[in-house]
């Protein structure tokens, strides 16, 4: 199970990688390797400059405030910590194929089967945003090219709902 998981990280890691280089993705999948000094969770790392916990709040805030406009409505934030945000997406939206979609729209996040052992029915609703390796601008281009991703499925969704 956990080598299985281990080659379709990394096969989804090289391609995310690729598009980032060769066609300007915005990546909100993970954190970039020098903003791995703050943890996660408990109190900030005292060797981190306040600038940059400073800078980490804004596009915290930026992005809580994306997810709260109405093209994120169906969408519920059940962890908020100081790299990610989590989501679990409406009823009936896959974050495999969202993730699809949002390529083409040219952002990418980490959807759950890559980031969380859930029962599998579960997982698969979740995404996991990060907001350390963009600035506040590109982080609203991201999540905007997200939400019209989650725009056309769920109105797929209401179409083939009777």
């Amino acid at each position: 199970m956990s080598e299985g998981f281990d080659e379709g990280l990394a096969s989804w890691k090289a391609n995310i990688r690729r598009l980032e280089k060769e066609e300007g993705l915005i990546n909100l999948a993970w954190d970039r390797l020098e903003d791995r000094r703050i943890p996660d969770e408990g109190q900030p790392d005292p060797e981190v400059p306040e600038a940059l916990r400073q800078e980490y709040t804004a596009r915290r805030e930026l992005m809580l405030s994306k997810l709260a406009e109405p093209s994120w409505d169906g969408t519920a934030i059940i962890a908020a910590g100081s790299r990610h945000i989590w989501l679990r997406l409406p009823e009936g939206l896959s974050s495999t194929a969202l993730l699809r979609a949002a390529l083409l729209e040219g952002a990418a996040f980490l959807p759950g089967p890559l980031a969380t052992t859930e029962p599998a029915a579960d997982r698969d609703r979740l995404i996991r945003l990060s907001y350390t390796g963009y600035g506040c601008a590109q982080l609203a281009v991201g999540l905007d090219r997200v939400a019209a991703a989650i725009g056309a499925f769920t109105a797929r969704l209401d179409q083939d709902d009777p």
